[in-house]
């Protein structure tokens, strides 16, 4: 009913492997963990937070804390044993302003999906993964969070000791009114185009070999609706994207010289090379389409980037 800590109940049930989550509010104080082959069907329409409809997972604990972790460590050890075989989809998760990740993955592999997950109102990440191999991503959401909506491959606080993203399907992710300005102590994920470029935005790739994004929108952040950040010897696609209305504070407030929907960067200490094919930039609210953006001085190439730009 979103009144009572349920988190104990629900860690139990998740530890007998989970199965069909009813709708309603479920107040948690404490990371939730899933273990392996766990499956967690739920109820989610992707966007509008209702009770009657969803299966909505409210944050009641510490600030800064993570909602729900498909990992075999905590957030801040990185995971040496693979999670594999999990099917996690239509969750709400709801960090209330004060959770730091709504989700968080490290080492998924195999045969595991993570679906139809929308997180909404954290502080660092709605969702966060990395160190991924051959496992689906889809139907995604970071709606109103502080930080970064929806995070491939970010090392942040090196919590990844292999932030590779390999053999991944991405599919139909959304980063919506997402960022703020970028603050060492109170805001880390947060953008400046002098300072921290790469925050503050819809959706984040670093992806590595043999991944693919599809059908990728970033709308109203205030950093940039699209960051494409290969790693190390990347061989990636990414195909159909949209990016409007993103920058607009960060310009006001000084943060920028223009508007940038995408921004293309190379923070690897190698080539890398990408297809960005089928970009559509929303030119009256983004009056510039993309900034590339380099910290190592390697050369990286963008193969195709075509489209109504």
């Amino acid at each position: 009913n979103g009144v009572a800590d349920d988190t104990a109940a629900i860690q139990s049930w998740l530890n007998a492997k989970g199965g069909y989550w009813p709708s309603g509010t479920y107040l948690i104080s404490s990371t939730l963990v899933i273990p392996q082959r766990a499956i967690v069907l739920g109820h989610n329409d992707g966007w509008s937070p209702d009770a009657a409809k969803n299966t909505i997972v409210k944050w009641a604990g510490a600030a800064n804390g993570v909602m729900v972790q498909a990992a075999t460590q905590p957030f801040g050890t990185p995971s040496t044993a693979s999670l594999t075989g999990i099917r996690i989809e239509y969750l709400t998760l709801d960090g209330n302003d004060v959770a730091g990740i709504g989700f968080y993955g490290n080492y998924v592999t195999n045969d595991s999906t993570v679906a139809h997950i929308a997180a909404i109102q954290c502080n660092l990440f709605g969702i966060l993964a990395s160190k991924l191999w051959y496992s689906d991503w889809h139907d995604l959401v970071g709606r109103n969070c502080n930080g970064v909506g929806v995070a491939f491959g970010w090392n942040y606080l090196n919590t990844f000791d292999d932030n590779s993203v390999n053999g991944v399907y991405i599919y139909n992710v959304r980063g919506h009114t997402c960022g703020q300005r970028y603050n060492a102590s109170t805001a880390p994920t947060g953008f400046s185009l002098a300072s921290a470029p790469l925050g503050g935005c819809g959706i984040y790739l670093k992806l590595k070999t043999s991944s693919r994004a599809v059908n990728l929108l970033g709308e109203k952040c205030y950093g940039a609706g699209l960051v494409v950040d290969p790693n190390i010897r990347a061989r990636v696609d990414i195909d159909s994207f949209y990016v409007e209305s993103n920058m607009n504070d960060a310009l006001t407030d000084g943060e920028t010289d223009l508007k940038y929907g995408l921004i293309l960067a190379n923070t690897a200490s190698e080539y890398g090379l990408v297809n960005l094919n089928g970009g559509y930039f929303h030119l009256e609210n983004n009056s510039n389409v993309y900034y590339y953006q380099t910290n190592t001085g390697a050369n990286f190439d963008f193969d195709v980037l075509r489209g109504p730009i």
